[in-house]
């Protein structure tokens, strides 16, 4: 997979993969799936959402539950994660300037799932 685009290469830095993102072979004009836009994804032309609903990890047992309200079948609950614990972990990775990158890259997903780099 990672032959298929130019810069890419296995086991860059991560900051250098950021940047690589943050060109033209990282944007989501080319981009696999791996790191596509998730708006991208849920997008079926038009403005219309193939969706009528997603849910966030962060907000898991009420996505589920909202699920289930929707379609009626009951789904099984994961084992408890503290997602605020969980989910701080990636905010480590990233310096001011892979922060700035990321925000500008995937600033659509950012602002339609309510994503911040807050602690």
């Amino acid at each position: 997979i990672l032959s298929r685009f130019p810069g890419l290469r296995p086991f860059m830095p991560f900051e250098e993969f950021v940047e690589w993102l943050a060109t033209s072979h990282g944007s989501d004009a080319t981009a696999d799936r791996h790191w596509m836009s998730q708006t991208r994804h849920l997008d079926a032309g038009g403005g219309t959402s193939l969706c009528n609903f997603v849910g966030q990890m962060e907000e898991l047992d009420a996505g589920l539950t909202e699920v289930e309200r929707q379609t009626g079948i009951r789904l099984p609950r994961p084992k408890k994660v503290n997602a605020k614990t969980a989910g701080g972990e990636y905010q480590r990775a990233y310096n001011d300037r892979t922060r700035q990158m990321i925000s500008e890259r995937y600033a659509a997903d950012i602002e339609t799932f309510r994503y911040t780099f807050d602690d």
